[in-house]
């Protein structure tokens, strides 16, 4: 729904992110169901965000949610420039009753410093990673000293798990953070449209991008050779998606009766999806990947999982058991990993510990308006 750019409108909460719905990862489907929990607890929420698709209009109310967009000028690899982003933020934030970053950003120095005075939580998703070895110090250098600077001062300071915390580059600002897991959504309940044949399905959901170890997934089950196997792979292709990814993916499914690619899924789907696997597979390469929310929810619904032992990702198997944990970009390990995760048991009791996430961030926020109101 379009609508004109609000001019004296406060809010209870602004959320400065930079990629937003309809943009899908795991990071901004946090920031989407959060905000939209905000506003069903009759919270008023705006979001500021960088308008990574022209399709998308510039001013829109998703969910009872504002959404504003604000214009690229170009790219650095995924890093989207919006020389007018900070601003907007700023301008925003200074009516609301608190700001809620989502990092790594690399605007997030300077919108704290626009912003100085307004209570900030501050949700830090992942350390920032390049792909390009000529470039990839600067950029981690330039974010985490943003980073460092976003936290220093922040009312609360949010992190998916205690265990990537600690591994981060940034690892003494987030000393005294607040674990709460990522928005995990209940998954039961689908029905197998997916499943074809009675052999073992195991399944992929998430972007078709290179640190998802895609490559590496598909080169292992082909080295496992499990009689009858089908790996069901399901997921969107990014913006600015490396191409040797997606296309290894394409030509697999169409070449490798083995292989079934489903493409990007509605979340009406992703029941079916879950209820269509025996086995689901995280095989992510690097920090990119801190939490896995796909995990998790394969973990609710009873499914033995795999997973790379990378920081933050190893946390649920640690806890909860039901997987293999995996060396990450080790296809061997990986193969025999397919094998045998067949004797894990499946069906878990972890459902509960999984799902606390959104009630978690609503509580957080209104102890932080709260403490404001009484402050002021």
């Amino acid at each position: 729904m379009l609508m004109p750019r609000p001019i004296s409108k406060s809010y209870d909460v602004v959320v400065a992110i930079n990629y937003y719905y309809p943009h899908i990862s795991g990071l901004t489907r946090t920031a989407q169901v959060v905000a939209e929990a905000c506003v069903r607890s009759e919270l008023s929420v705006k979001v500021v965000c960088i308008r990574h698709d022209e399709r998308s209009p510039r001013h829109e109310v998703v969910n009872g949610v504002v959404v504003e967009r604000v214009p690229v000028i170009g790219h650095i690899e995924n890093g989207l420039l919006s020389p007018g982003f900070p601003l907007r933020v700023a301008r925003s934030a200074k009516r609301a009753g608190v700001l809620h970053l989502h990092l790594p950003m690399a605007e997030g120095a300077l919108i704290a410093a626009l912003t100085r005075g307004i209570p900030r939580i501050v949700t830090y998703h992942c350390d920032a990673t390049s792909s390009n070895r000529f470039i990839r110090p600067i950029i981690h250098s330039l974010v985490d000293a943003s980073t460092r600077m976003t936290i220093r001062g922040a009312s609360q300071t949010i992190v998916s798990s205690l265990d990537y915390a600690e591994a981060s580059r940034v690892s003494t600002a987030l000393r005294g953070a607040t674990e709460i897991f990522p928005v995990v959504l209940d998954q039961r309940g689908g029905k197998p449209i997916f499943r074809q044949g009675s052999g073992p399905r195991y399944g992929y959901l998430g972007r078709l991008a290179p640190e998802k170890g895609l490559p590496e997934l598909i080169q292992a089950f082909k080295k496992a050779d499990i009689k009858e196997s089908v790996l069901i792979i399901a997921g969107p292709t990014p913006p600015l998606a490396d191409r040797r990814v997606t296309e290894l993916v394409s030509h697999e499914s169409a070449t490798n009766p083995q292989v079934q690619y489903l493409g990007a899924l509605d979340e009406s789907e992703l029941k079916n999806f879950y209820a269509s696997i025996d086995y689901f597979v995280l095989p992510s390469t690097n920090g990119l990947e801190a939490f896995g929310i796909a995990q998790a929810e394969a973990l609710i619904c009873g499914l033995p999982v795999i997973a790379t032992n990378l920081p933050g990702v190893k946390t649920l198997l640690q806890r909860f058991g039901d997987g293999i944990l995996v060396p990450p970009g080790d296809v061997a390990a990986l193969a025999k990993a397919l094998s045998a995760i067949q004797s894990v048991p499946k069906g878990s009791n972890v459902a509960q510990p999984l799902l606390t996430g959104t009630g978690q961030y609503l509580q957080l926020i209104r102890d932080v308006l709260r403490s404001s109101a009484l402050s002021n």
